[in-house]
């Protein structure tokens, strides 16, 4: 096993096994830079996560599995997507979407959105991933989780 040592701004400088981390050949929309990422539980009894990168201390991402609040949430990966990812089957196929929290004015509740249009799809097996962009008007960059 092949530790690497992840400096965060948020959790401190965190050892990690080289295989837990994914490759983002492209990065994500508007991070090109950042290609390499770790996934991080903070707490077990909560559907969210955090998408850090390897390279930059200051990127860090909420994110969450869109089943778990959308469960009729069906996008299709293109097949030069599953070729470039190397994915072998439903299996090996992991989908994130992006979480933003916007304060709320004075005595209402922060918005909580997830982005459905630009899901990130992973290889368990290969750790490659990357970000879709849906061409579909079904879903939202702002999809509002808790309503």
């Amino acid at each position: 096993m092949t530790m690497v040592s992840v400096d965060s701004r948020r959790f401190g400088t965190i050892e990690v096994d080289e295989k837990s981390l994914f490759e983002f050949a492209d990065g994500l929309l508007g991070l090109e830079e950042s290609t390499r990422s770790l996934v991080l539980v903070e707490q077990e009894d909560t559907p969210y996560f955090w998408l850090h990168s390897t390279t930059d201390p200051d990127v860090a991402f909420v994110v969450t599995d869109p089943w778990l609040f959308w469960p009729d949430y069906d996008i299709v990966i293109p097949d030069e997507i599953e070729e470039e990812l190397g994915l072998t089957g439903p299996e090996d196929v992991g989908i994130m979407v992006l979480v933003s929290v916007r304060p709320a004015a004075e005595g209402k509740t922060p918005s909580v959105t997830a982005n459905l249009l630009g899901p990130l799809v992973v290889s368990s097996s290969t750790r490659r991933g990357c970000q879709l962009v849906l061409d579909s008007s079904r879903y939202s960059a702002r999809e509002r989780i808790g309503d």
